[in-house]
């Protein structure tokens, strides 16, 4: 039980590198072919992190009130990161199709 708040602590640290090394591909992929697609990878790269960081800041507040804002908190959470998510996959389906459209022709 005592390892817990370490693994814990170590999940978190290697999700959010995972998310930066995305965010930095993403700022080379904008930088090298400004397209839709590279813009809408931006935007739901930088929007990911921030909703994280939003979320994690939203649930310890509302966890002050009480259990039922924790809920209410984390629900609210998950759909707008949802949303930071469907934007990346846009994202990354339109910077595709750009690409290998160059590539094709």
């Amino acid at each position: 039980m005592e390892e817990l708040p370490i693994l814990n602590i170590t999940g978190g640290i290697l999700f959010y590198i995972g998310k930066i090394i995305i965010l930095i591909a993403v700022i080379i992929a904008l930088y090298k072919m400004k397209n839709l697609g590279s813009i809408l990878l931006f935007l739901g790269a930088v929007s990911m992190i921030i909703s994280d960081i939003a979320g994690f800041i939203l649930v310890y507040y509302a966890g002050t009130v009480s259990p039922e804002q924790i809920v209410k908190a984390t629900s609210m959470n998950s759909i707008i990161s949802a949303i930071t998510y469907i934007l990346f996959a846009v994202g990354l389906l339109l910077f595709i199709v750009k690409s290998t459209k160059r590539v094709s022709t």
